[in-house]
């Protein structure tokens, strides 16, 4: 029944999570992209590079699926994205 408290550990039930015979609220995307411009000050961003490596098994890799998930949060937010080739990264 969506909405009704979760009963067993990990049960996620609308938007509650039963962890540790606790019952925690689970943010959606929009509302936590929503506290976070709420928390920020100022109109001005400054441009942002996203770089996630992981390592497993072997050398590092990037992880492109949190890159991009924290990168659409900062684009969210106002922040301009920059990579490598952008004409918003720093001058060295």
């Amino acid at each position: 029944m969506p909405g009704s408290a979760p009963t067993k550990v990990g049960q996620l039930t609308g938007a509650h999570v039963l962890v540790a015979g606790r019952v925690f609220t689970v943010e959606t995307q929009e509302e936590r992209v929503a506290r976070i411009k709420d928390s920020i000050k100022g109109d001005k961003r400054p441009a942002v590079s996203v770089s996630i490596i992981e390592r497993h098994f072997g050398g590092p890799t990037i992880d492109s699926e949190a890159q991009t998930e924290i990168g659409v949060v900062l684009a969210e937010c106002g922040f301009p994205l920059a990579d490598g080739r952008s004409d918003l990264r720093p001058k060295t």
